[in-house]
């Protein structure tokens, strides 16, 4: 079973700095992450910052405090990048090339393995939304599974059940078993 998740990244920039069809075509790329350490995965994209440290994840929109997002009790792993991508970063910052790091590998997916028993997480984007699943094995209990949330300033819940997280929205989950899709 899955249980899919979507948070809304709602920050965008004004066409004028990309010139509007540059702009059109930088809000299609896909989310990627990159490597940050063993455990750390890092992802920038058209107005955010997201930042996966097993456990936890920070967002970072411009003009608010970043939102984290927290698994409580959820175990540290070791992070699994899946799906490379084309694409390569380079940080080419001063006149040290020993301090430039370039063609770092970036990423469609970064998978923690048994953040609680039986539970893993894969964290994914969809254009401007940060998704994550949670997939449960055979017996996993769901339970256990706990989620807090700091950072945003206000917290409530649309008339859609989504939970409104300051400029963020974490849409409604999704159990995803076989074929069958079902909102929780």
């Amino acid at each position: 079973m899955r249980l899919l998740f979507a948070i809304f990244l709602g920050s965008v920039l004004p066409g004028c700095v990309l010139g509007q069809s540059g702009a059109n075509l930088y809000g299609k790329l896909p989310l990627s992450f990159e490597r940050a350490s063993d455990t750390e995965f890092i992802a920038r994209g058209r107005g955010y910052a997201v930042d996966l440290l097993g456990a936890r994840a920070s967002i970072a929109v411009p003009g608010s405090a970043p939102v984290r997002v927290e698994f409580v009790h959820g175990r540290r792993s070791n992070a699994f990048p899946e799906k490379g991508l084309p694409g390569k970063v380079n940080y080419i910052l001063g006149n040290d090339p020993r301090r430039w790091r370039v063609g770092l590998p970036t990423y469609e997916r970064v998978k923690y393995c048994d953040l609680y028993p039986g539970i893993d997480v894969a964290y994914y984007g969809n254009q401007r939304q940060l998704e994550f699943d949670l997939m449960l094995q055979p017996g996993a209990d769901l339970n256990s599974v706990r989620m807090r949330f700091s950072g945003a300033g206000s917290v409530h819940t649309d008339a859609s059940g989504s939970l409104v997280l300051g400029d963020l929205r974490l849409n409604v989950p999704t159990v995803l078993q076989g074929d069958r899709r079902i909102d929780v």
